[in-house]
């Protein structure tokens, strides 16, 4: 009789631990978690946001002694002794009190160097091609961000003041909740994503619930960007936000049509958006239907014609003929040559500063000088719509030498 009752009382416990184990069919965590953060924001009527975070205490903690919390100044003293400058830890000791689960860490940008990349360095290299860092030419006070009107890179942009870059490139100035994502490291394994989070920062776009139209598959985007960044060990919002950047909300490129080919003809036949008086026939054009380049990547030039017929020819070389195999193609780029190149953070893709990397300066993956920014808050407003804000985030920080006392200021207002 002993025996059986041991015998139940283990089965019991079994029963337990399993109901508390972590549900790998749905993703989701059972287990009561002592240092649970649970995120509510409330969208107010005049678009602004309200945002409170509490900590829920289960059962479970009544029963286990744990450390008492760090003092702000003793939290701030292993922020410093892991060698963040006082003008980070202050900032980051803001958000360690609302996010405890995060982890910063800092990327010594001048120390790597052997001491050569100091704060005035790096500037006087990002800045030595003003083409480098550019504004769109439609935002609301871009002015304000450029040198002048004189458009770039397809008529669409204009030149980043240096004033602009600086500012951008001053982590202190986006060391808050809203910003913070454009250190966040994008090879983590410390968070698990659905697709539902990915939805979260596809809504108002045209992937939003919508299945790719892939002949004879019914995959959702969001699917496809789970299923993608698994096999990579990347975070799908990573791909989500990028092409949200390079698509827009409603997804009208022609590199993404499959029908650029066409495209192509008409301006060639038309002479228009830069297009030669000779060189090609409607055959060749036209033999690029049936490819994407949901990525833009290599999609440069001077005028539309050069832009995508240079993104076309990225695609047939891929052999991209299929949404899918666009964006898995694209995404395979993306980390075999900036995030496994110490690029591993939108910051990094968007300034190549990490003396580790082999391209540092010039093998930057975007030209927008907004570009980090923008896609940080389409993440960080993709975890706040499904609570996922106190997740185990990591962030890589840049740590200069030579900094100035305080941030960089804003040359304008659109970026505060």
């Amino acid at each position: 009789m002993k025996k059986l009752t041991m015998l139940i009382a283990a089965l019991l416990c079994a029963s337990m631990l399993f109901s508390c184990a972590k549900d790998t069919a749905t993703g989701t965590d059972t287990t009561p978690d002592t240092n649970e953060i649970t995120n509510e924001v409330t969208d107010n009527a005049d678009g602004t946001e309200d945002g409170t975070v509490t900590d829920a205490v289960t059962d479970a903690e009544t029963d286990v002694e744990t450390e008492p919390p760090m003092s702000d100044e003793e939290y701030k003293k292993t922020l410093m002794d892991k060698g963040f400058p006082e003008s980070y830890a202050v900032l980051l000791c803001t958000l360690h009190k609302r996010f405890p689960s995060w982890q910063f860490n800092p990327i010594m940008i001048t120390d790597l160097s052997g001491g050569k990349y100091t704060w005035d360095y790096v500037i006087s290299k990002e800045i030595e091609d003003d083409e480098n860092n550019t504004v769109y030419h439609t935002l609301e006070g871009v002015l304000d961000y450029a040198i002048d009107t004189k458009p770039v890179e397809s008529g669409i942009w204009f030149r980043a003041k240096p004033e602009s870059v600086r500012f951008f490139m001053d982590p202190r100035n986006f060391l808050d909740e809203k910003n913070m994502f454009m250190f966040e490291r994008l090879n983590s394994d410390t968070v698990t994503y659905s697709a539902t989070v990915v939805e979260s920062l596809l809504e108002g776009t045209f992937m939003f619930r919508k299945n790719m139209g892939d002949e004879g598959s019914n995959m959702k985007y969001s699917e496809c960007f789970v299923e993608v960044a698994k096999n990579l060990g990347i975070s799908p919002l990573v791909i989500a936000a990028r092409l949200r950047q390079e698509q827009g909300v409603n997804g009208t490129s022609p590199l993404i049509s499959g029908t650029c080919g066409d495209t192509l003809w008409q301006y060639y036949s038309e002479k228009s958006n830069n297009a030669p008086a000779s060189g090609y026939t409607e055959a060749q054009l036209k033999s690029y239907n049936g490819y994407y380049n949901f990525f833009n990547i290599q999609a440069t030039g001077n005028g539309y014609f050069e832009v995508f017929l240079a993104g076309m020819n990225e695609a047939r070389q891929g052999g991209w003929t299929s949404k899918y195999k666009a964006v898995e193609g694209g995404a395979t780029k993306l980390k075999s040559r900036y995030i496994d190149d110490y690029q591993q953070t939108l910051y990094f893709q968007k300034f190549n500063v990490d003396p580790r990397s082999g391209r540092n300066f010039w093998g930057q993956y975007m030209q927008a000088v907004h570009a980090a920014y923008d896609e940080a808050r389409s993440t960080y407003n993709a975890y706040r719509r499904v609570n996922m804000l106190g997740s185990e985030f990591v962030f890589d920080i840049p740590v200069y030498a030579g900094m100035p006392a305080e941030p960089c200021p804003n040359p304008g207002t659109r970026y505060s």
